[in-house]
C-alpha cells in the first residue's frame, strides 16, 4: 500500500522539479504537466479506493438510485476507458463494444457505483492485456441485467480468483499493478446492489468475467440525449459585466482561479473567510458565489444560509474538496445551488457558467 500511494507522489515530485528546468522545450513541458496530471488523478482514484474498501468493509457505503439512459452511460464510458489505453500505451489494443440496439433505454440503479464496477473490470482487462481485442456487452433482461467484459491477456489462474476478489490481493505481488482493490470493490458494489459477481470458468484464454443484478426498474422508455453535446473550454467565455465572489481561507485557490478566468473578463472578489463573504455579498449583486465548505470560525454551509436569509438573488456553488458520493446530494439538501468538487473539473464548471450567469 505505501509503495501504491508513494509511486505516483514520487512521478509528481520529480516532473515537477524537472519543469523548473530553464531549457525545456514546449513539448516537454507539456509532455511533463501531462505525466503529473495522470499520476495525481491516480493518486485520487486510489485515495477514492481506499475510502470505498473501508465502507464496504463497515457496512456504511449508500446506494444513490436514480434513472439514466444507458447509451449515455456507455459514451461516457467509452471516453474514460480511451483514456486508460492511453495511459498504459497499449497501441495494439482495441476495446470494442458489442452493445446493440440501446438507444434512448433508461435503468434505474446507482450510475455512479454501476460505471464504477464496469470501469474497473475493463480497466483491469487493460492493465493485463497487451494486444488483442477486449469486448465489453450489456444485456438487459424481464428481471436482470447482466453485464461481461473479456480479453485475450494474461488471465487469472482458478486457484487464485477467489483471492483476486479480497482487498490488497492481486495475481502475482511480485509483477501485478495496482493496489489489488479493484474486484473487491466491484464485488462489494455488486452485492449491495442484490446481485452476484463471477468468472467464466470454461475459458482457457485470457479472462471472461460477468456480473448480474436484479432489473430495478428498466423500462425501455426514450429520452432526448445529443451525442454530439459540444464541450466547451473556459477560455470560449465572455464574461464582460460579470462578477463573482470566491469564498475560500486557501490563497492558492485564489491565484488557480485568477489564472483560470484570466482571459473571460470576468471581474472577481476574493474572500477569505464566512463572515467576509457575507458583509461583500450584502454590499455587492454578484452573478455567482463559489463557497468553500471547510473555513475556520464559519463554515460555507452556515456562510451561504445567512447570504441567502439576506435576500441574495444569485446562485451559491458549495466548492469542497469533500468529493465522497454522498457529499454532492449533503450540500445541495442544504441550500446550495450547485457543488463542484476539487480539484474542480473544467466541464463542470463551465456547465455552471452556462446555466447560473448566462442563461
Amino acid at each position: 500500500m505505501s509503495h501504491e500511494l508513494r509511486a505516483p507522489m514520487n512521478s509528481e515530485i520529480g516532473f515537477s522539479k524537472l519543469l523548473k528546468r530553464e531549457d525545456l522545450e514546449r513539448e516537454e513541458v507539456l509532455q511533463y504537466l501531462s505525466i503529473i496530471e495522470n499520476n495525481s488523478n491516480q493518486l485520487i482514484s486510489l485515495i477514492d479506493d481506499i475510502v470505498d474498501v473501508a465502507k464496504i468493509e463497515a457496512n456504511e457505503l449508500k446506494l444513490h438510485i436514480s434513472e439514466f439512459r444507458l447509451d449515455k452511460f456507455l459514451s461516457e464510458l467509452e471516453l474514460t476507458y480511451k483514456n486508460t489505453l492511453k495511459m498504459f500505451e497499449r497501441e495494439n489494443l482495441i476495446v470494442i463494444n458489442d452493445n446493440k440496439d440501446l438507444d434512448g433505454f433508461v435503468l434505474s440503479s446507482d450510475e455512479f457505483r454501476l460505471k464504477q464496477v464496469i470501469m474497473n473490470l475493463i480497466n483491469n482487462s487493460i492493465k493485463y492485456s497487451y494486444e488483442g481485442e477486449i469486448h465489453y456487452v450489456f444485456e438487459c433482461g424481464d428481471d436482470y441485467l447482466k453485464f461481461y467484459v473479456s480479453d485475450e491477456g494474461i488471465g487469472i489462474p482458478e486457484e487464485k480468483r477467489e483471492q483476486v476478489m479480497k482487498s490488497f490481493q492481486r495475481i502475482d505481488e511480485d509483477q501485478s499493478k495496482g493496489a489489488g482493490f479493484g474486484l473487491s470493490i466491484s464485488k462489494g458494489i455488486v452485492e449491495l446492489l442484490g446481485g452476484e459477481i463471477y468468472f467464466d470458468k470454461e475459458r482457457k484464454i485470457g479472462t471472461k468475467i460477468f456480473f448480474t443484478i436484479p432489473n430495478n426498474g428498466y423500462s425501455g422508455e426514450v429520452l432526448d440525449y445529443n451525442k454530439e453535446e459540444e464541450m466547451k473550454n473556459i477560455d470560449d467565455y465572455d464574461l464582460s459585466g460579470k462578477k463573482r465572489l470566491i469564498v475560500d481561507d486557501e490563497s492558492m485557490i485564489h491565484e488557480f482561479y485568477s489564472v483560470f478566468f484570466s482571459k473571460t473578463n470576468l471581474e472577481i472578489d476574493n474572500s477569505y473567510s464566512g463572515k467576509d463573504a457575507i458583509e461583500k455579498a450584502s454590499k455587492k449583486n454578484y452573478d455567482l458565489i463559489l463557497m468553500d465548505i471547510k473555513m475556520p470560525k464559519m463554515s460555507g454551509v452556515d456562510a451561504m444560509k445567512q447570504i441567502k436569509i439576506n435576500g441574495f438573488p444569485n446562485k451559491i456553488v458549495a466548492q469542497t474538496a469533500l468529493a465522497l458520493q454522498e457529499d454532492k446530494p449533503k450540500f445541495l439538501d442544504a441550500g446550495f445551488d450547485y457543488y463542484l468538487s476539487k480539484p474542480i473539473d473544467e466541464d463542470v464548471m463551465c456547465k455552471i457558467i452556462e446555466e447560473a450567469i448566462l442563461n
